[in-house]
């Protein structure tokens, strides 16, 4: 059995210095997210990995916690061209070795998305990857860690989970997008239970029936959220388009001028309901072109995740992002995870 009650927090780029405002002793370790790779395996874009980020690392690294980029690939051609190819698979792993070292970290994040069928060969250089690059990892620290996000769901089977879990040290699974940005209902972004399955209960009883140890899996919850134009107000309604995202709390446009909502200042004019299926808090309202619904995370409904993790005895939880509460739900992890 894994060890339990590990909190993970995201931080990404666009937060920038904003990592000096939280609570860095709550978190065994913090990912920075993320570096693009490309399809060749290089990785171009680093976003100031590791120069600019001597700061966090050092910070982390005082307060007890762990540090590790996130390496991404957010599409299917990527995924097939890099994982599919032994010399593109060589040219990331060489280049991920190269950025933990030169920053310091403590081993590394993969980040492979796709939620569509890939090839034999990618899905298998996936984990010939996972396999090779954490043997190197011990090599360089013993103490460095290579984690593997998984979505919660795998509807085109461009994963060899169970393979997965043998070879990372732990698995970071998607907890979150049950509804997205265009999905075609509006609904809880993380429902705890209910939704034909499509929730936590339902994420964590999937893995559990591939085999896969519970300690090792880590769930990764919200700090943001959607709103939706719909055609009613009531909770599953169709969407009238493409939503927006939202964070729980203001953040400072500076950083984030793409999302201008947040779900504390909808609630502050439009009245918060809880939806009795999943537990996830909304708020609906009328327009001028009609009815909008709003979903997110708040304390109440994190709380019963933190005690679902606990009570299944899984392996953690991890935050996405890091900021986007304005330091608001640190005191749900702070309690439900006993840290000081």
């Amino acid at each position: 059995m894994q060890a339990q009650n590990r909190v993970i927090g995201y931080h990404a780029w666009w937060m920038q210095d904003s990592w000096q405002d939280y609570d860095l002793g709550l978190y065994d370790k913090v990912l920075f997210f993320e570096l693009p790779v490309g399809p060749d395996g290089s990785v171009p874009e680093r976003y100031g990995w590791p120069n600019d980020w001597t700061g966090l690392v050092e910070a982390v690294h005082q307060a007890g916690g762990k540090v590790a980029p996130t390496f991404a690939i957010l599409d299917p051609a990527t995924f097939s061209s890099v994982l599919g190819s032994a010399e593109n698979r060589q040219r990331l792993e060489d280049t991920i070795l190269t950025l933990v070292r030169a920053s310091g970290a403590d081993g590394a994040h993969l980040n492979f998305e796709i939620f569509e069928p890939s090839t034999s060969a990618a899905r298998a250089g996936f984990t010939q990857l996972a396999r090779s690059l954490r043997e190197r990892l011990k090599n360089y620290r013993s103490s460095a860690e290579l984690t593997v996000f998984l979505p919660g769901f795998d509807h085109g089977e461009a994963y060899d989970e169970l393979a997965l879990a043998s070879v990372a040290d732990y698995l970071i699974v998607q907890g979150y997008d049950m509804h997205w940005l265009n999905a075609p209902t509006a609904g809880p972004v993380a429902p705890l239970k209910g939704w034909g399955g499509a929730s936590w209960e339902g994420i964590t009883a999937r893995y559990e029936a591939m085999g896969i140890d519970r300690g090792s899996l880590i769930m990764a919850a919200p700090y943001y959220g959607y709103e939706w134009p719909t055609v009613s107000p009531m909770p599953g309604a169709e969407t009238r388009g493409e939503g927006v995202p939202l964070t729980f709390a203001p953040v400072n446009p500076e950083l984030l001028p793409l999302i201008q909502i947040s779900a504390s200042e909808r609630i502050g004019r439009h009245a918060l309901q809880r939806d009795p299926e999943s537990g996830s808090p909304y708020y609906a309202y009328r327009g001028a072109s009609g009815w909008y619904q709003g979903w997110f995370e708040d304390r109440e409904s994190l709380d019963a995740k933190y005690r679902f993790v606990a009570d299944r005895g899984l392996g953690g939880v991890a935050v996405f992002l890091l900021g986007y509460d304005g330091g608001r739900l640190e005191p749900a992890l702070r309690e439900a995870f006993r840290r000081r």
